[in-house]
């Protein structure tokens, strides 16, 4: 529940950008499974102002189509349980990894490699990160053909298509469920997503589609790329 309160809260506070309403779009992209006999859903970008949250960690759909995906945010939020569950042992330090979301704890820094989008193979820079999270995010590539994407699961709302704005982002944020899906959001607005960053003390890295490397003016100092 506490999951979709924050997917409820990021969309208002991004105006509709962060949506988990997409589900449908998703299942028909068949980057989802459809339940057997379960005919494709109806596709609304209004969807999401039907799922209404209730006392007693209930929730409401007000539409029939109504099919959310928490994809998005909810790998940042395990990451962030067993953080505090690690700390509720008493470890001073650690770092808790899922792959493309993790987060550090304790005084001393992490040093975290990330991959290159177009080729997991190559790595792109090092970061430095102490008590806080990362998450990373990317478009598809074919391994063989770094230059070919295979498209992308990331969704922007105002199209209903996948987003094809930048070839990959990695955020950091005080909380992983926060970097998880901020990533989302800088996926879909490039640039423009600055102003989210900032509203939540987070940093950025953005690979753009022709290969440049921007960094959020803020998290120089604590990027390293690779030669």
């Amino acid at each position: 529940f506490r999951v979709l309160e924050a997917a409820v809260e990021l969309h208002r506070r991004s105006k509709g950008i962060f949506d988990i309403a997409i589900a449908a779009t998703l299942q028909n992209m068949g980057l989802l499974p459809r339940p057997d006999g379960d005919p494709p859903a109806a596709v609304d970008g209004r969807l999401f102002d039907s799922i209404e949250l209730l006392e007693d960690l209930m929730v409401r759909f007000g539409h029939r189509d109504v099919r959310i995906d928490l994809g998005g945010i909810a790998k940042g939020f395990a990451v962030d349980r067993a953080l505090e569950v690690l700390r509720g042992f008493g470890l001073a330090s650690g770092l808790v990894n899922a792959g493309g979301d993790l987060a550090a704890f304790g005084r001393e820094p992490q040093t975290i490699h990330i991959r290159h989008p177009r080729d997991p193979r190559r790595l792109m820079c090092r970061v430095e990160i102490t008590d806080e999270a990362l998450a990373s995010t990317a478009r598809r590539f074919d391994l063989l053909s770094s230059a070919e994407t295979t498209g992308s699961a990331i969704i922007d709302p105002a199209t209903g298509k996948p987003t094809d704005v930048i070839d990959g982002a990695t955020v950091r944020a005080g909380s992983c469920m926060m970097a998880d899906a901020l990533t989302k959001i800088v996926m879909i607005c490039g640039t423009e997503a600055i102003e989210w960053l900032e509203l939540h003390n987070a940093s950025a890295l953005l690979i753009s589609s022709d290969g440049d490397v921007r960094i959020t003016p803020d998290w120089h100092h604590a990027v390293h790329l690779a030669a």
